[in-house]
């Protein structure tokens, strides 16, 4: 049996992975029924989702996340606000329902810590994603041109989550904190 377990595991490892590509494939496609009903719900949000999911995976690939979550939790993470009250709850639910990898879903059901701590590096970065872009948006002024917005500013937000303890249970080493700082502190200088 060890011989056959030898090798079928190969075999069993690589479908896994093949079905995890189709799944992210299908779950980030503009046409997927969800993705689309945030489009339907307001264009800003829709817009807004699209640059949560960039940040996280520049994120992650900074520190060595795992890019395709960050990506995914990003692309939904205010998905409750689409579905309504209780936005978490109904958030974890429609994304179980529709068989997301269950990594992502951890990472909606730990939204802002409010209910679950945030547990992982992958769900603390699409919190500084989702934080990030909060923070950018707010920089807007009633032109349409960013108002201000320093590097020293996102130091300020992320080191501000850091001394509340929201990320102390997510397994982030200072070395991957840093780097994600940096990556958003680069990113508040592009337009």
């Amino acid at each position: 049996t060890g011989l056959i377990f030898a090798f079928l595991l190969p075999i069993l490892i690589n479908i896994a992975q093949r079905e995890e590509i189709a799944s992210f494939a299908l779950l980030t496609d503009e046409e997927y029924p969800l993705f689309l009903e945030i489009r339907k719900f307001s264009e800003e949000e829709y817009e807004r989702s699209k640059k949560t999911a960039e940040i996280a995976r520049k994120c992650a690939r900074a520190c060595g996340a795992d890019e395709g979550t960050c990506y995914l939790g990003g692309l939904y993470y205010r998905i409750g606000k689409v579905l309504g009250e209780p936005e978490i709850t109904n958030a974890v639910n429609e994304t179980r329902k529709r068989c997301f990898p269950s990594r992502v879903t951890d990472i909606l059901s730990e939204y802002g810590g409010v209910i679950n701590k945030i547990s992982t590096p992958e769900s603390a970065i699409v919190h500084m994603a989702d934080a990030y872009v909060s923070l950018k948006e707010a920089r807007v002024g009633e032109d349409g041109e960013e108002a201000f917005g320093t590097d020293l500013s996102v130091y300020r937000m992320l080191n501000d989550f850091s001394q509340d303890g929201i990320y102390d249970e997510a397994k982030l080493s200072m070395n991957s904190f840093l780097k994600i700082r940096e990556c958003l502190a680069r990113e508040i200088g592009k337009r």
